[in-house]
């Protein structure tokens, strides 16, 4: 996965994606959503560092099946919270 995180003040932004995503963009009926370097291509790391991320930050978005599941299985994340452009999904997890 790749990880994002954007100092704004007093407050982070994490960005969390697939690392196969990178770069790409999807398209949905009027949707466009487009995972661009600047925002999600930060460090690379594994897929078990998610929950760390997931337990010190509290505005997270994650894209991609793997990083979305993962959140879903530690609790972070429940599925009415997911949504789905192209197959892929997308979650904002706000701590």
């Amino acid at each position: 996965m790749y990880v994002t995180i954007k100092q704004r003040g007093k407050s982070c932004i994490v960005s969390v994606c697939d690392d196969e995503l990178i770069g790409k963009t999807l398209k949905e009926k009027d949707l466009v959503f487009e995972i661009i370097k600047p925002f999600f291509g930060g460090r690379k790391e594994p897929l078990k560092e998610l929950k760390e991320l997931l337990e010190e930050y509290d505005n997270i978005t994650l894209v991609g099946n793997k990083v979305v599941e993962e959140a879903i299985r530690l609790g972070f994340v429940t599925k009415d919270n997911v949504k789905t452009i192209n197959k892929v999904k997308w979650a904002i997890c706000l701590g």
